[in-house]
């Protein structure tokens, strides 16, 4: 499910950054790739808003060494009912 929840955040990023998508892997560091505190909450908002979803505060504040994977998992494992919905939606639109 995590999987999927990272495809879903490597898509918001490459759009929302700018990158190419071979630049950002499963292990990538949201610092290394340009995801400080701000860009995090709004690549949040994002999936929110495109998914008719509420995140959890504690999501917009993971530990600076933390990896997309992380994150995915934090997405996973923290709501396992809006893990579902993401990954519903994004299997809608693969």
């Amino acid at each position: 499910m995590s999987e999927r929840i990272r495809a879903l955040l490597t898509n918001i990023l490459t759009e929302h950054l700018g990158k190419a998508p071979e630049t950002i892997g499963p292990n990538s560091k949201l610092a290394d790739i340009g995801l400080d505190s701000l860009t995090l909450m709004e690549v949040l908002t994002i999936i929110e808003d495109d998914h008719n979803i509420h995140l959890p505060e504690d999501l917009q504040r993971p530990d600076e060494e933390a990896t997309l994977t992380d994150l995915a998992d934090l997405l996973a494992a923290g709501q396992p009912q809006t893990a579902a919905h993401l990954t519903a939606s994004t299997s809608a639109t693969s």
